[in-house]
């Protein structure tokens, strides 16, 4: 679980968003992209032209999540993937 998320930017099937990191015990902070790619129900991108009629949320550049949840690490490339809500390691293993 990441608190803080804020989308940064959003493409045609992505959201990124910058997650807060802390190193060295909390006292350095910076921020990480994370991809956004697994939307639930209900959620959609302001970037895709035709959303469902359950839509009840809008993704835009510069909404704040209160959490993301860590859906998958890439540690090669220092990225996460990240969703909107909690994801146990059966369901991801189901998804690939």
């Amino acid at each position: 679980e990441l608190r803080g998320a804020v989308v940064a930017d959003v493409t045609a099937n992505t959201a990124w968003v910058d997650v807060p990191v802390f190193h060295d015990g909390g006292r350095n902070h910076r921020r990480l992209r994370a991809a956004l790619r697994r939307l639930p129900k209900g959620v959609a991108l302001e970037t895709q032209r035709v959303k469902s009629a359950d839509t009840t949320r809008v993704l835009r550049v510069g909404d704040e999540l209160d959490r993301v949840y860590v859906r998958r690490p890439m540690p090669e490339s220092g990225r996460l993937e990240v969703g909107l809500e909690p994801v146990d390691a059966a369901a991801l293993g189901a998804e690939r």
